[in-house]
């Protein structure tokens, strides 16, 4: 895989982090202490009332090669915590991270995927998938808060997160429906590389092993080829069932990535 690919497919995912936070109203971006900044090809945001690695990050060096000053700046002298998507693992960056005096978020290891559009047969539905108006968000986000332990104040900032993507054609939120119930819901990214973003996909555990994660995954990509797009990507972890119904609809596995911070006990 070529790297300038690599940095394409993380490109994209950070895009999809950066909207969802550039794109939140002032009232909210006060309520939640929200900053973005960019110079040149770095770019970074905070959400300073949430603690959440998703929440709080820095671009401009995915492969730690020319690392410039001003990132580094950011990086290590800001009294705000910033993560650094990186590609590739610690043990292979031991000694590029020791340079810029860093070190990886423990637990924090991910596989970036993608399928060409073009790979995957157009949809057919099996189940039954709707396309979800900003004004019935809120269903979405009652499916996806029982796939994290979250409190109601994030669950309003996610809310509001996810409504600015649809509300300015960013994203579109489908839910996979049991008659009229609502079993399922994912979340697909438009970025401005041609490439879409399988942002986040939450079944409900009572109705999990009946097809709908895959019925979610094949319906968002039959959005992207709608939009015109050429490859979709996902984020997950290398071991998850997420990853294998991926695979099963022929993602590839094209590198790891970890979040760097600052090193421990740094001033």
């Amino acid at each position: 895989m070529k790297g300038d690919f690599k940095i394409q497919l993380e490109e994209t995912e950070f895009n999809y982090l950066f909207d969802r936070v550039a794109l939140l109203s002032e009232s909210v971006r006060q309520k939640y202490a929200v900053k973005t900044f960019g110079r040149d090809d770095i770019r970074g945001f905070q959400v300073g009332e949430s603690l959440s690695p998703m929440n709080c990050r820095i671009r401009g060096a995915y492969e730690l090669h020319e690392v410039s000053q001003y990132l580094l700046e950011k990086f290590h002298n800001s009294q705000d915590a910033f993560y650094l998507p990186t590609i590739g693992t610690a043990k292979t960056l031991k000694n590029k991270l020791k340079e810029i005096n860093a070190e990886p978020l423990r637990g924090w290891i991910h596989g970036q995927f993608f399928v060409e559009v073009d790979s995957v047969q157009p949809y057919q539905e099996t189940l039954k998938t709707r396309l979800l108006s900003c004004d019935e968000m809120d269903t979405f986000i009652q499916i996806h808060s029982t796939g994290f332990k979250s409190t109601k104040d994030h669950q309003d900032l996610v809310t509001a997160m996810f409504k600015g993507l649809v509300a300015h054609g960013l994203g579109e939120a489908y839910v996979v429906e049991d008659g009229l119930r609502p079993i399922a819901a994912g979340f697909v990214y438009f970025s401005d590389n041609n490439i879409a973003y399988l942002a986040t996909a939450v079944t409900r555990r009572n109705d999990r092993n009946k097809g709908a994660h895959q019925a979610l995954i094949l319906r968002r990509i039959e959005s992207a080829r709608q939009r015109g797009m050429k490859y979709v990507s996902a984020t997950a972890r290398l071991n998850s069932q997420s990853r294998r119904n991926m695979e099963t609809l022929g993602f590839i596995l094209s590198h790891t990535q970890i979040l760097v911070k600052k090193s421990e006990g740094e001033e």
